[in-house]
Order: structure tokens, then C-alpha cells, then sequence
């Protein structure tokens, strides 16, 4: 006889990928408590690809441009996020000037409808609001 898994795999409401600890603790906090979400957290590109399914089945990525030196960027998350379809919004974290170049691309895609931009330090209240919008 067999016996069908009764714990079906997490179904998680936001995709949180930041490489400082502090901040993704942060905006997991916030999420849960503030917003009632499930927050998949992860700190690289790589875990990102490495969570893939999980990652997918989010309904709104919050994604910092800057993952750290010498790592796969943000950017390339959001690249890739659109090349498999991912048709939620996409919320940028970043600290950089808005004259950087990674930011430059951001706010095309912005324009774009397809992201929004969101400055560090994140004040949580604009955040969720933002996110307010994208109720999973």
C-alpha cells in the first residue's frame, strides 16, 4: 500500500534575495509579521537557481541589486526570473546612486512596468505598501 505524502512541499508568497543577512532577516520579519507572508530567503544567485521550483512558485521577488562583491548580480536574478516566465512583479533593492549603471537598467524596467525600485536603508513602510498592491 502506499501512502501519499501529507506534507506537500512549502508554497512560499514572496521571494526575498539579499546577500546581508541582517536586511533579508529584516524584510522576512516584516513580510511575516506585517503582511502575513511566507518568505523564501536566500543570499545568492546561485541558491536561487539551486531553489528554483520554490523560487518560481513566489508571487512577488524582492530582489537587491548588489549581492555582493564578485557575485552574480541581481540583475542577472531578475534576467533570469523573465526567462523562465516568472510573471510577478519584481521589487529592486539598492543602495547605489541613481546614476549607477545597474540602476539605470532597473529603472528601465521600471518604466517598463515590469519592476520597482526601492532605495536602502528600506523603510518597511513603503515596502509594504508597494507589496499592498501585489497581494499574493
Amino acid at each position: 500500500m502506499s501512502v501519499a505524502n501529507s506534507n506537500p512541499r512549502p508554497r512560499y508568497d514572496a521571494l526575498v534575495l539579499d546577500d546581508d543577512v541582517d536586511v533579508a532577516s529584516m524584510l522576512q520579519d516584516a513580510l511575516e509579521s506585517i503582511q502575513g507572508w511566507t518568505c523564501l530567503t536566500l543570499n545568492s544567485y546561485e541558491a536561487l537557481l539551486h531553489r528554483r521550483e520554490a523560487a518560481l512558485s513566489t508571487r512577488v521577488a524582492i530582489v537587491d541589486i548588489n549581492l555582493g562583491y564578485g557575485q552574480t548580480d541581481g540583475l542577472a536574478a531578475f534576467r533570469w526570473l523573465r526567462e523562465q516566465d516568472y510573471p510577478h512583479p519584481v521589487v529592486f533593492l539598492t543602495g547605489f546612486d541613481e546614476n549607477h549603471p545597474a540602476v539605470a537598467e532597473v529603472q528601465e524596467a521600471c518604466r517598463q512596468g515590469r519592476a520597482r525600485l526601492v532605495t536602502k536603508p528600506v523603510d518597511v513602510d513603503e515596502l509594504c505598501a508597494i507589496l499592498s498592491r501585489t497581494r499574493p
